[in-house]
Parts: structure tokens; sequence; C-alpha cells
């Protein structure tokens, strides 16, 4: 297997491309998961939620990395997989000018993350199954604003 390739960015900014994973799940098992996380959500969305409620301390170094980074501004987000939105949160604080995608397969949790308000200056929260769906289409066919 080979390492991840590292690097800076022209922009300083750090990355890391890991090599593509081998031994994917065969499609009956992905979409069996599937079915049971969407199954999961639907019944345990509050209290799941609630459990994720405060920034995850991982987030920091990020959020140091993205002030050091000179980044363009209105920083913009694409959040796939947000759940109750509580990262989008975490990054309007320090970039109140965010624009902020956020997608999510559960509907609950969406509800949850709309209940908090608006995510920066401009937020859009949009149901997406990126098992069922293909998200390259989505986003390619600006069904997202």
């Amino acid at each position: 297997m080979r390492a991840p390739a590292t690097g800076t960015s022209p922009a300083g900014v750090g990355y890391c491309i890991a090599p593509p994973r081998t031994g994917a799940l065969d499609e009956p098992t992905l979409r069996a998961l599937n079915a049971i996380n969407r199954a999961f959500y639907r019944e345990a969305a509050a209290e799941f939620s609630a459990t994720r409620d405060h920034p995850w301390p991982g987030w920091t170094p990020l959020a140091e990395l993205v002030d050091a980074a000179s980044l363009p501004t209105p920083l913009r987000v694409l959040d796939v997989g947000c759940g109750n939105g509580r990262f989008g949160c975490f990054l309007a604080e320090a970039q109140p000018e965010l624009r902020y995608l956020g997608l999510d397969a559960s509907a609950e949790l969406l509800a949850i993350a709309r209940s908090r308000g608006p995510i920066g200056a401009a937020s859009e929260l949009h149901q997406l199954d990126v098992v069922e769906e293909d998200l390259d289409a989505c986003l390619t066919e600006r069904r997202f604003s």
C-alpha cells in the first residue's frame, strides 16, 4: 500500500491525500448498512444530536489553519454528512461571513440544524443521501445554489 502524499498548497495550506482504499463494500452490503443508518436516525436523531451539541476538540487546529491560511472571503464550506450543523456553527463563530452548504441524508437531523437558525452569513441545508444519489451530479447540475 502506498503512503499518503503530503505537501503544502500554493496558499500555504497543508494537505494529505490518502491512497485509494481497497476492499470496498459490495453494493448489497452498502445498501443494507445505509438502510440501518437511515432507520437509526429516523428513530434516534434527537437523542443522538443531544450527544453531539458541542464542538469536537479536533476542530480547533483546523480553525487555526483556516485563519492562518488567509483564504479568500467569504469562506465557502461544503459539509457532507452535516448532521445537526454543529461543525458549521463552530466555523461561523470565527468566520461570521461564512457561506455554508450542509448536506445530510437525515431529514430529522437537518430539522435540528435548521432550528439552530442561520449558519454564518448564508447557509443552505439539503437532504441528500450520497449512497443513493450522485453527489457530483447534484453539484454539477447546480441543484444547490
